[in-house]
């Protein structure tokens, strides 16, 4: 009896014990495989997924990651009229086929696959791509991701994105500017932070670039850590107030370039705790004490300021314990 012929509750439970490859493969075998795998959608358990679009070079690459480690590389690449396919230090040339469709193709197919929750979905593009943005609409359903990252290089190509994650899932959110330019840019985010995607998630990252929205936008994250031009020492009392009512919040870091009314923060803190080792000569520290009796650590040094939820026993010797009322 060959594969064709087998009844559907055996080919059901042989694709228990296939991979996402084996499964992408046996897809090839013939029109009865491939049409029974696209009815039944056998899940892949894959964990990570990052794509990289990279229209200068004519390549793109995915990379998986699988419940049991096990982790997949493949790049797409444009040969003259034909695409090059590598993984697992093999390769294989398709002529007269698309490099990009290829790639597309093959990403819809993974995710029409992906019934679990992903830990990660990256997306690295300068652009999305109109190819992308039909996979990702193309979807029965949200994508179930716990953290999307995106580098990219502009907000609008964000929230081409960001929308189409399902909401109950997403956790994290990181955006990182794809072009790596030694002078930060300002980067508007004033829509990505009305999204309610943004408004529910507990963790936010960014590099690369300053956001350009006030500091209220970031008073639910739990984590975080951003870029700004300039802060004030009204800014950072508005967070220090909002995370020591937060019962979930761990670290916040923001690097700044210029820090304004420094002798208001000292009204507004009181006289900061100092250490006067070797090289901590110009950090600032305060201590406020969260209702759980724990503590927020404010660390303030040149270009970088540290907000950490902290044990009492962890505060130094003779540093005052500010009780916020």
């Amino acid at each position: 009896m060959t594969l064709q012929d087998m009844p559907e509750k055996v080919l059901n439970n042989l694709m228990n014990f296939l991979d996402f490859r084996e499964i992408l493969t046996l897809q090839k075998v013939s029109h009865i495989l491939r049409n029974h795998i696209n009815k039944t959608q056998p899940d892949f358990s894959i964990i990570l997924i990052s794509i990289h679009v990279d229209f200068n070079n004519q390549k793109n690459q995915i990379w998986l990651k699988t419940q049991d480690n096990e982790i997949l590389q493949v790049a797409y690449q444009k040969e003259g009229n034909d695409t090059k396919i590598s993984w697992d230090q093999k390769s294989k040339f398709l002529e007269d086929v698309n490099y990009s469709n290829i790639f597309f193709n093959d990403f819809s197919r993974i995710l029409d696959h992906q019934q679990s929750v992903l830990t990660e979905l990256k997306i690295a593009a300068h652009v999305i791509p109109e190819d992308l943005k039909k996979v990702l609409k193309s979807r029965k359903s949200p994508i179930k991701a716990n953290k999307l990252l995106m580098e990219t290089t502009h907000q609008s190509q964000v929230l081409e994105v960001l929308p189409l994650l399902d909401i109950d899932f997403l956790k994290e959110i990181g955006i990182y500017e794809i072009r790596q330019n030694t002078v930060q840019e300002l980067w508007k985010i004033d829509k990505i932070v009305e999204t309610d995607h943004w408004k529910s998630a507990e963790k936010f990252e960014s590099l690369g670039f300053h956001v350009d929205v006030s500091v209220e936008h970031f008073k639910h994250f739990s984590k975080g850590t951003w870029s700004v031009s300039t802060i004030s020492a009204e800014d950072l009392d508005f967070l220090k107030t909002s995370f020591l009512q937060l019962p979930t919040f761990k670290f916040c870091v923001i690097y700044y370039q210029i820090f304004e009314n420094l002798d208001q923060l000292l009204e507004l803190f009181g006289s900061p705790f100092m250490i006067y080792d070797l090289g901590k000569e110009n950090q600032k520290r305060w201590y406020f004490e969260f209702p759980d009796n724990s503590v927020l650590n404010i660390l303030l040094v040149p270009s970088m300021i540290f907000l950490t939820r902290i044990e009492k026993n962890e505060v130094p010797k003779g540093a005052d314990i500010i009780v916020f009322e």
